[in-house]
């Protein structure tokens, strides 16, 4: 059994409701990315951060001491906006690309759409631009648009990660019984944990493959939204559940160890599948 921790690593005004608002950048929520870090690293939990271009600028040598330590850091938008034609994705690839290549030191192969809002034509400028993997095929709907690429024609690996002509989608967890994701995020931050908590447990001890994935802003209790005028819907949003949700980050992560499960970046867990079929 394969666990993929992952982080979409944006600062606090990319979220999506923010970017009307006046933001401040001592804001970013940086802190979320410190703590989330240095329990994975006492844990020897290598994750894997999916960065936009302000968190590399924000974060240049944290960024650094975590690839050093052996975390994956890969693209997940320049300006954390949705972005639809070839023609952007390859921009925005390539930008990114030549960014973390200067910034980290290395060069990066996979991608997350901001909200999970891959297209069809994101997966081709992907293949294109020399990546090995995507993570942006949420399979239910949400208000931006995620759901809009079909796997029929991958190949099913394990839960979590399928493959078509060498390149691989890997993919958060949706409960069966709920059909709700249950890898981290707004799904389990916002609905009712002793709910969550149940489906959590009861999907991971059925599964053969789990991604997490969470944002540095829902790592910290810090008041973020003083002196923003948000309204109620976009304010409850940034702000239930952060309270306890790194208690709820914590036992998720013990809970996957607990089972069984091993850790892996997303890049290695792909190149150890790529060997062992080749070995194969």
């Amino acid at each position: 059994m394969t666990a993929y921790v992952t982080m979409d690593a944006e600062s606090f005004f990319e979220t999506e409701c923010m970017h009307s608002a006046e933001f401040d950048k001592k804001r970013a929520c940086t802190e979320g990315l410190d703590a989330s870090l240095d329990f994975l690293d006492g844990k020897n939990i290598k994750s894997t951060l999916f960065v936009t271009e302000q968190m590399l600028d924000l974060c240049a040598e944290r960024l650094k001491r975590a690839a050093e330590n052996g975390h994956e850091i890969a693209v997940h938008s320049l300006k954390h906006k949705l972005i639809s034609t070839y023609e952007e994705y390859s921009l925005v690839l390539s930008s990114m690309k030549e960014k973390i290549l200067k910034i980290i030191g290395i060069e990066p192969v996979g991608y997350r759409a901001p909200c999970f809002s891959i297209t069809d034509e994101g997966l081709r400028a992907l293949k294109d631009s020399g990546f090995l993997y995507d993570s942006s095929v949420l399979e239910v709907n949400n208000t931006y648009g995620s759901n809009r690429v079909s796997l029929a024609s991958f190949r099913k690996i394990n839960d979590s990660v399928c493959e078509k002509d060498g390149f691989f989608e890997v993919k958060p967890a949706i409960a069966k019984t709920v059909k709700i994701p249950v890898s981290g995020g707004a799904y389990l931050r916002l609905l009712p944990w002793w709910l969550m908590r149940r489906v959590l447990k009861r999907h991971i001890r059925n599964a053969d493959s789990f991604l997490f994935y969470v944002h540095p802003f829902e790592l910290t209790d810090k008041n973020l939204t003083k002196g923003y005028r948000l309204n109620i819907t976009d304010w409850l949003f940034v702000n239930r559940g952060r309270k306890k949700y790194f208690e709820k980050f914590v036992e998720t992560i013990d809970f996957l160890e607990k089972t069984g499960y091993n850790f892996y970046t997303v890049k290695d867990y792909i190149k150890k599948t790529g060997e062992s079929e080749n070995d194969g």
